[in-house]
């Protein structure tokens, strides 16, 4: 998109990116200052967003020694790293359920409102299978209502059907869903899960312009098509 790819999102299941800074629980890091004079651990898939993030609060970075790392936080539990740039709804679940003290810090609770889990598309496939577009919005919508209403249902079939060779942790893939489905609700009445408002998608475009993607929001978001979903299909809604 910053490229000019003619890509678009068209909606986002996590209001919240599942961002956070993991620390352990007896050296905390709950707000973004205490950054300060610590050793982060960065996996190289993370770091565009973690360098936005530090530019976005206007951090000094030279005053957080920010390192480079695998893309396992297992380090940070043996005191090689102070903290761990990962995801409250896998890494911080698996180290929780291994029996460690985690402490969070999400991103997007200290001033980084980033949406998480988009769904992108192209210009052409928005112009020419708007139908086909929202069809697979709608099913996705409603998909994603079955799991807010029944997460251990859509844990046990992740482990047991659609996930079966893989040996999934049945009490991890619950806790994970769980963690999800608190980043999905917004806490409104009335929620229209993958939409966007216009106020969110301004403040992503605000957010990621700091580390220097001139972007609007016409540039990355094409919110038609699912706002239609919902008008047409008001009974998608959250109760």
């Amino acid at each position: 998109m910053a490229k000019g790819a003619p890509l678009k999102i068209v909606g986002a299941v996590y209001s919240r990116y599942a961002g956070c800074v993991m620390t352990m629980g007896n050296n905390p890091v709950n707000t973004p200052e205490e950054l300060y004079g610590k050793t982060i651990g960065c996996a190289s898939s993370s770091e565009p967003v973690w360098r936005n993030f530090i530019a976005a609060l206007g951090l000094d970075e030279s005053r957080i020694n920010t390192v480079p790392v695998q893309g396992d936080p297992i380090g940070m539990t043996v005191g090689e790293i102070d903290g761990y740039v990962g995801f409250v709804n896998s890494q911080v679940v698996d180290l929780r359920n291994k029996g460690f003290d985690i402490n969070t810090m999400l991103l997007a609770d200290v001033g980084f409102p980033l949406v998480g889990q988009t769904y992108i598309t192209t210009q052409e496939n928005i112009d020419n299978n708007r139908e086909k577009l929202k069809a697979f919005l709608h099913a996705e919508i409603r998909g994603w209502k079955d799991v807010l209403a029944d997460p251990q249902r859509a844990a046990d079939l992740t482990v047991n059907e659609y996930g079966k060779d893989l040996n999934l942790n049945p009490q991890s893939t619950y806790d994970c869903c769980i963690a999800g489905n608190e980043l999905i609700r917004n806490g409104s009445a009335g929620q229209q899960i993958l939409s966007i408002s216009d106020a969110t998608a301004a403040a992503n475009i605000e957010a990621i312009a700091a580390g220097g993607l001139n972007l609007s929001v016409d540039d990355l978001f094409d919110l038609g098509p699912i706002r239609e979903v919902h008008e047409e299909n008001p009974d998608l809604a959250l109760a």
